[in-house]
């Protein structure tokens, strides 16, 4: 697990490493310039004639002083006193390099198991293959080559007296000048060593600083990974919420709707109810006052309905056919016909009859 979240970290480090190179490459030539003399730092050059104050800013490096080895160096005669603002800043960063010639440099082949336990098998190595004793000096060291197919590996070791190397440093201090790095002189920049265990509290400080920041950018990346993982399902359940806010309120407003058009439709049924009543009524009177007109005096009605303009009556008369043709001829009526047999009533003298019709129209029954 651990290694998983080393390897992630290195690679969120490249990855942020690579694009600030590739942002660089927009900026100008005078602001890139500018950056490079501000991410410039000092190195302190120790040599067999004495130390070396390097200010080194991209590819330019200025000598700023030259101390002598048997020479003085007081607090009151600080050279950072008398650099320029820009490597004044660059002193709280600056690098201690010790010649190559100071060191005693081997190559090791050890087995490729040993990488498991590398700084204890290098530490016995050095107890065993050099004159020195283990707690006599800094060493650093990096595989240059491993050789799976004969599960064997060559380390390029670096060894430096204490003496020497804590004396350079002391002299850095009585200069003023804060050390960073410690590390020996190589071929070029990439095969420098940086000594382990010489600036002690220091190392672990800043190892336990790239630790967090590692940490910082692994909690920075997984909360970014998690932001856009659910932002499209806030966005989408943002989305619905909103349709079903609209959905709602057009149920509601449809509801009112049909709400208002069933009011409406009450309120003409009610009108129509109403009026048909009272045509019904104003029909009935208009059929009552035509049939008392029409009717003689010796006729008389037991019987009337009045259903859908459909007229029923029945009663006596003297001669039920004369009544016929009567409301046939009327033109009030239409359709007349007996329902029933015209029965002769002895004990009153008269014809008993039914009669059917048709109500043509209420207005011409008005005279």
């Amino acid at each position: 697990m651990r290694s998983a979240l080393l390897q992630l970290a290195h690679s969120c480090r490249a990855a942020f490493l690579w694009w600030v190179r590739e942002l660089s490459g927009l900026v100008p030539k005078r602001l890139q310039r500018r950056f490079a003399a501000a991410r410039g730092r000092l190195i302190l050059l120790s040599t067999a004639e004495g130390m070396e104050l390097v200010y080194e800013s991209g590819d330019q490096c200025t000598t700023v002083a030259t101390i002598p080895a048997h020479a003085e160096v007081s607090p009151s005669q600080r050279v950072i006193a008398a650099l320029e603002r820009r490597q004044r800043r660059a002193a709280s960063r600056a690098v201690l390099r010790l010649p190559a010639e100071r060191a005693l440099r081997l190559s090791l082949s050890l087995p490729a198991a040993a990488q498991r336990n590398l700084a204890q098998v290098i530490a016995f190595e050095i107890d065993r293959r050099t004159p020195f004793n283990r707690d006599e000096v800094y060493w650093a060291h990096r595989v240059t080559e491993f050789d799976r197919a004969k599960k064997r590996m060559r380390v390029e070791l670096v060894v430096v007296l204490r003496a020497v190397a804590e004396a350079a440093l002391r002299t850095a201090a009585t200069l003023g000048v804060v050390v960073a790095r410690a590390e020996v002189s190589g071929v070029d920049t990439a095969s420098h060593f940086v000594l382990n265990g010489l600036l002690g509290s220091r190392e672990r400080r800043s190892s336990s600083v790239a630790t967090v920041a590692s940490a910082a950018l692994m909690g920075l990346a997984a909360l970014l990974a998690v932001i856009a993982l659910f932002m499209p399902l806030y966005r989408a359940h943002a989305v619905a919420d909103t349709l079903a806010a609209e959905l709602a309120a057009a149920k509601a407003q449809a509801a009112a709707s049909l709400r208002t058009q069933k009011e409406i439709e009450a309120t003409i049924e009610a009108d129509r109810t109403v009026f048909t009543r009272k045509r019904q009524m104003a029909m009935t009177s208009d059929v009552l006052r035509e049939l008392s007109h029409l009717l003689a005096d010796d006729t008389w009605l037991t019987e009337l309905q009045l259903n859908r303009g459909e007229l029923q009556i029945a009663g006596y008369a003297n001669s039920a056919t004369a009544l016929l043709t009567s409301l046939e001829q009327s033109g009030a009526f239409s359709h007349s016909a007996f329902r029933a047999p015209v029965v002769p009533d002895q004990k009153l003298g008269r014809e008993q009859f039914s009669i059917t019709m048709r109500v043509v129209d209420s207005g011409a029954t008005r005279r």
